[in-house]
């Protein structure tokens, strides 16, 4: 017996592709997960998203050779900047209604 006829490999003969060469950083998935948590309303990670985020990419520049997850770092670090603003907002927007609830008495 026969199996299910199988679909042709790549040209060349080649079976599978060459993956990124070099080196993943260890905190990737780590500043992704603290820069969704931010951006999607923990906004309180947002500082923490970027600290982690900007410290890894000062440790990958430095390192010799390429990181494969750089990308993960760079959005984790966006993220976290957004989540900051956030909060920022947030607390403005805080100060103010204590603000006017002080002076104005409103209830």
């Amino acid at each position: 017996m026969h199996g299910a006829p199988s679909a042709p490999g790549p040209v060349g003969g080649a079976t599978s592709f060459p993956g990124p060469t070099g080196h993943h950083h260890p905190r990737g998935t780590l500043v992704i997960v603290l820069g969704v948590l931010a951006v999607a309303g923990v906004p309180v990670l947002g500082p923490v998203a970027w600290s982690v985020a900007s410290r890894a990419l000062r440790e990958a520049d430095s390192q010799p050779g390429p990181v494969v997850n750089r990308g993960q770092l760079v959005a984790g670090r966006t993220m976290g900047m957004i989540g900051t603003a956030a909060l920022a907002l947030i607390v403005v927007v805080f100060v103010a209604t204590v603000v006017l609830v002080v002076l104005f008495g409103i209830e």
